[in-house]
């Protein structure tokens, strides 16, 4: 039994033991490895990586062989690295992550590494530049010599500008700080690496110089990568903006830009105490100022006064000055320009229309319609339109708009047929002119009732005593069927009356005429459209 304990005791030591060599040091809660940088970007301090790149540069003629040569290397491997110069050059020694001239040289993996060997030719005494930005930077090297190689106590200046959406953070390598520009003294090989991080929030500084203000829109502490800005200077009383300087140029106001970095904008003002008044007429008038100067100081009441010309009329202010007030005050605190507009005064007119008449008729007819218009002098310009109304009602279309000659107007109406017997409105509307205001007038057309024919015939003359007998009228119009009573009438006295048919006919039956002769008429008395009409006497014989 103690044999078999004593066996599992060192089958688990062992296993303790092998464990221990396999897995890097703090990957069982010992002290965690450097903060990872990549590409000139600061990792996560508190990531831990396991996986490390080793990349080898060569600045001059020659090589460099890894080994073990990987892609990658685990926390902790020791790399060999031999430096093999080519014909002519000579190694001078290494740069970045490794330093010296120690050849072969050995380092030890514990985060990315970048070494350079340099290669000058043999008998050059100078030191090379390396120098490393992300994807999108711009390192600028000062002087800058070709493939970087230096004079020993060469003073040289880096100026980085960063790839859009992140900020200079520092420089590590053979450079360290965050100076950007940086300047140093090439005594020996240098690599330096550009790191940036990325910066989603930027500040805008406006200052000004003078006398006024500016205004943000949006107005924020700080704004996101690519934020619209508008800025918008006021000037005070007795000030005007000259433009804008720093981190933006120009005269344009409102302005807007972008924010992709830190910016500091300055408004500048400039005094003014001479200003002009520009006046302008619009029309047929003038203006007078007082005091009618060149230049005013600030602070100046000017009064102006503007006067029309014959035959027109000051219609009110514009531009810096409004309303209709005149004389009018301005006060002189900037430039200005007012003007003064005016209308031309067109020449009352007043329209008549002379009356009409016509008549009925089941037919469309034609009517002349005539209107007169009058002003000061012969209107001979313009156009005037024709309707005619019953009530509120158009009657027919209004006539196509006709010229006005020598004051008069003519237009043929074409009235719908069946358009009753009646009174009826002409309205006449003036358009007006060049010369002369628009005017209406109206007046009356008078649709007459239509004549009628009455005749009169007996179904049998001559009858006898007893026997019925039949009268015949009908009522004829050349304008249409006339409708309504015919009264049948023996010498003046009524017999009896008969009702107009469709076809213009109305019949009296009667058998009770005594035995001689009677005069018979047919009297119609018409109706809403047609007069009435009495029929020649017919002779009735009665034996």
């Amino acid at each position: 039994m103690r044999k078999m304990l004593g066996m599992m005791l060192i089958v688990a030591l062992a296993l303790l033991l092998i464990v221990t060599l396999l897995v890097p040091a703090g990957a069982m809660g010992g002290t965690k490895k450097p903060a990872d940088t990549v590409k000139g970007f600061t990792g996560d301090a508190a990531a831990l990586k396991f996986l490390y790149t080793l990349t080898v540069n060569t600045a001059g003629s020659g090589s460099v062989t890894k080994a073990p040569d990987q892609a990658t290397y685990t926390y902790g491997t020791v790399v060999t690295l031999t430096a093999t110069a080519n014909a002519g050059s000579t190694f001078a020694g290494w740069s970045g992550n490794l330093t010296g001239t120690t050849n072969p040289a050995t380092i030890t993996m514990d985060s990315d590494k970048i070494v350079t060997a340099n290669f000058p030719l043999v008998g050059q005494s100078q030191f090379h530049l390396t120098v490393f930005g992300s994807t999108g930077a711009t390192v600028r090297v000062n002087p800058d010599p070709p493939s970087h190689w230096f004079d020993p106590g060469t003073s040289v200046t880096l100026t980085v500008t960063p790839p859009a959406g992140y900020s200079f953070l520092n420089w590590t390598g053979d450079l360290t700080g965050n100076a950007n520009p940086v300047t140093f003294v090439m005594n020996a090989n240098k690599t330096v690496m550009a790191n940036f991080t990325t910066q989603t929030q930027y500040t805008l500084t406006v200052n000004t110089a003078g006398s006024g203000s500016v205004t943000k829109a949006p107005d924020q502490a700080t704004y996101a990568y690519g934020a619209v800005v508008t800025l918008t200077a006021i000037a005070n009383a007795g000030s005007t903006f000259a433009g804008w300087s720093g981190d933006l140029t120009g005269t344009t106001n409102p302005v807007t830009f972008v924010m992709n970095a830190n910016k500091t904008v300055m408004a500048n003002f400039t005094t003014q105490t001479l200003y002009t008044l520009t006046v302008n007429t619009a029309g047929s008038g003038s203006v007078t100022k007082a005091p009618n100067q060149t230049t005013y100081t600030y602070g100046t009441v000017v009064t102006l006064t503007a006067t029309a010309d014959a035959g027109s009329t000051f219609a009110g202010w514009s531009g810096n000055l409004t309303g209709t007030t005149n004389p009018v005050n301005i006060v002189m605190n900037a430039n200005k320009t007012v003007t003064a507009n005016f209308t031309e005064v067109k020449q009352p007119t007043t329209t008549t229309v002379d009356d009409k008449s016509a008549t009925y008729s089941k037919s469309k007819q034609n009517v002349t319609l005539k209107a007169r218009v009058v002003g000061s002098t012969t209107v001979r310009e313009g156009k005037v339109t024709f309707t005619v109304k019953k009530d509120s009602t158009t009657i027919g279309s209004p006539t196509v708009p006709v010229n006005v000659n020598n004051g008069q107007a003519k237009a043929t109406y074409v009235l719908p047929g069946r358009t009753g017997a009646g009174s009826y409105t002409i309205e006449a509307a003036y358009s007006g002119g060049d010369n002369f205001g628009p005017s209406n007038g109206s007046g009356t057309l008078t649709v007459n009732k239509a004549s009628t024919t009455t005749k009169v015939r007996s179904s049998r003359n001559t009858s006898f005593s007893g026997q019925l007998v039949t009268f015949i009228a009908t009522v004829t119009s050349s304008r249409g069927k006339p409708t309504g009573k015919v009264t049948f009438k023996d010498g003046g006295r009524p017999l009896g009356e008969g009702t107009l048919d469709s076809s213009g006919k109305a019949t009296y039956p009667t058998s009770s005429l005594s035995v001689g002769t009677h005069s018979i008429t047919a009297v119609y008395e018409g109706d809403d459209n047609f007069k009435g009409s009495t029929s020649p006497t017919l002779r009735q014989r009665v034996r």
